[in-house]
């Protein structure tokens, strides 16, 4: 499946929920989002569909997202019947890890292969800071408790912004280094919640660099992301994803399903194709096959530095 610059495109995030139990503040407004009428939300059995049509198009990774992808009832049972497609080679989940000390068993269990864990701070009062309502120690287990049913890698994921966290990089580099795990630097993006102070709080990943006292060598990525991979002299494996330093559009290989049914070309284009129209109330398999393709035709070639994502805890980030 090609788009029309000729980017294949073998990758679909799916936005299970936009609710989450943090209010992180790169992400959403801090008394959350509007709650979505039930019957305007996907149901399993409609995701399961949409993934099912998609593998026939070539989508092969599958990873799931939210808001946070574990507080969606019937993931489990999503798992179960994302298993039974033989097209689909791999599945992860990027999740806060809050529920993970009571879930990484039956995630292993349910085929998941990876996992993205978000960790912006080790700092109990700073975590609270940047999630409004999070428990530190409560995702530090989870993570623990992942790694101990057996994920590999597991990757941590981490927004840096000025004045909030910097002083976070190398704790956080040693506490990976620890329990080897993989960091992922990711920078800030421009979003409805956070628009008003981005500049404030942007800070490039070329300046995160500045902050690491080791040195790196390239090393080969493991996974599907567009990060640039490293290892340290330490044997710390990270990455930084530099979405608005070093634009990566020209090898954007996914589409982003969101929990209402909306196929997303792009994260930071406004514009998607609502499918859900095509499977109620009945599927229409044909007519979904056209707004599929319609998504592929309005793929944008990139994104420039005048867009931002509207309602990030919608589109899985």
């Amino acid at each position: 499946m090609k788009d029309k610059f000729g980017r294949q495109i073998t990758y679909l995030r799916v936005s299970l929920t936009d609710k989450c139990n943090f209010r992180c503040m790169y992400c959403m407004p801090e008394g959350g989002v509007p709650l979505i009428p039930h019957n305007e939300i996907l149901t399993i059995e409609e995701i399961g569909t949409i993934i099912d049509v998609l593998s026939t198009y070539g989508i092969k990774y599958i990873r799931l997202t939210g808001g946070e992808p574990l507080v969606r009832k019937g993931i489990f049972t999503l798992l179960d019947l994302i298993n039974k497609n033989p097209h689909i080679e791999e599945v992860t989940l990027t999740t806060n890890g809050y529920f993970l000390k009571d879930t990484a068993k039956t995630l292993k269990e349910k085929g998941v292969n990876r996992l993205n864990i978000s960790l912006d701070t080790l700092n109990p009062e700073k975590f609270k800071k940047i999630t409004r309502i999070g428990d530190v120690q409560k995702v530090i287990k989870g993570i623990l408790a992942a790694k101990e049913k057996g994920f590999q890698p597991i990757k941590i994921n981490s927004v840096i912004m000025r004045g909030i966290n910097e002083n976070d990089v190398l704790p956080l580099i040693d506490f990976v280094n620890r329990y080897d795990l993989e960091i992922r630097f990711i920078e800030l993006m421009p979003n409805n919640h956070i628009n008003g102070n981005f500049q404030k709080l942007f800070i490039s990943n070329d300046e995160v660099k500045k902050l690491i006292p080791y040195k790196m060598t390239p090393r080969e990525k493991n996974g599907h992301g567009p990060e640039n991979t490293y290892i340290l002299e330490n044997g710390t494996k990270i990455g930084f994803i530099s979405a608005i330093t070093h634009n990566f559009c020209h090898l954007c290989n996914r589409i982003r399903l969101t929990s209402i049914g909306t196929l997303n070309p792009c994260l930071m284009s406004p514009v998607g194709v609502n499918i859900r129209e095509a499977l109620r109330p009945e599927i229409n398999l044909k007519k979904l096959q056209e707004l599929i393709e319609k998504t592929l035709l309005i793929k944008p070639k990139g994104h420039t530095e005048k867009d931002y994502i509207n309602n990030m805890s919608a589109v899985g980030g």
